[in-house]
């Protein structure tokens, strides 16, 4: 399916993207109005937009480059992330290839959560080399990880992660950087001082704490996705954010009964999501992990022996609720 042929099968989203064009065109006009030129640019995650680096390659005279170029993994085009300009005139000519290709990409994914906007007096031969090192980063001991920094879900999860002197690094070529929180709420990061990078073979470095802290901050989406794949059709009833703040919660409630381990947390949160985030409440669940916590019982031995009886009555007044 080419670019042009896309069905209008998002037509009840278009006051939306109306509302967001005008946004980036009022950027545009704010930054047409100072020193120099700002160009906009977008970072396109494959995995939220699949077929992306087939639909670039459609588009005539459109400036773009995948940011795991010259990587061990380049070759996985098809779940690469993309960097790609946007010319001014595009925004306010809707036949245009530019402005149909940002249209089908925002219309696609609804939580444009793998979409950043980036706003950079730079070219994209610069940004490109600036935010391919952030494709990884490095511990003290040398060891190596991905870092999938364009799903907005981990950059504000690095945002809390990082020193101020560190993001500062990451943003410094540009003059502001655009993408959507967890509550589908637009960011708008600004920079003051924008400055050229130059090019370097360094890789980020995180301490061994800010690596935990990253793990931590992820760990409700990754029990999200293991419970998606493990329960399959029972949370076909919940969205993805839903399903993440029912993990989210019942993990903190997890917590007051000192259940710390990774497989006493996933029995915990299974049973909360395929039941009721407040099951903890019924008497005899309560009298039970409270033995947990007293280091008398074992969690999976508590909660499984719980009776049928039990678990329908709190499906049955959770439903009710």
């Amino acid at each position: 399916m080419d670019v042009i042929s896309v069905a209008e099968r998002f037509d009840h989203r278009d006051s939306a993207w109306q509302a967001w064009l005008e946004r980036l065109r009022g950027g545009a006009r704010t930054y047409d109005e100072r020193e120099g030129p700002c160009h906009l640019y977008v970072v396109a995650d494959s995995r939220g937009n699949p077929g992306i680096n087939k639909l670039l390659e459609q588009v005539p005279g459109l400036q773009w480059a995948s940011l795991w170029r010259d990587s061990a993994i380049e070759t996985y085009s098809d779940v690469a992330p993309y960097l790609f300009a946007i010319e001014r005139g595009a925004l306010d000519d809707a036949r245009s290839l530019p402005h149909r290709l940002i249209r089908r990409l925002w219309r696609e994914d609804p939580a444009h959560r793998m979409l950043t906007w980036m706003w950079s007096p730079f070219s994209i031969e610069m940004l490109g080399e600036h935010y391919r090192r952030y494709c990884t980063y490095a511990l003290p001991d040398r060891r190596q990880f991905y870092l999938h920094f364009y799903d907005n879900r981990i950059l504000a999860r690095l945002r809390e992660v990082w020193t101020p002197a560190e993001q500062t690094a990451f943003i410094e070529p540009c003059a502001e950087i655009w993408y959507t929180d967890r509550l589908l709420g637009d960011v708008t990061w600004t920079n003051e001082s924008v400055v050229r990078t130059e090019a370097s073979e360094a890789v980020p470095s995180l301490s061994v704490g800010q690596h935990q802290q990253l793990i931590e901050l992820g760990y409700p989406d990754k029990l999200a996705l293991h419970l998606r794949t493990t329960c399959g059709v029972r949370l076909d009833h919940l969205t993805p954010d839903q399903l993440y703040h029912s993990v989210s919660g019942l993990l903190e409630r997890a917590g007051t009964y000192r259940i710390r381990s990774e497989g006493d947390l996933l029995t915990y949160v299974m049973c909360g999501v395929l039941s009721a985030p407040d099951f903890d409440e019924h008497p005899e669940i309560h009298d039970r992990l409270l033995a947990v916590t007293r280091g008398e019982a074992q969690l999976a031995e508590a909660l499984s022996a719980v009776s049928d009886h039990v678990w329908d009555a709190i499906r049955e007044e959770s439903t009710r609720a």
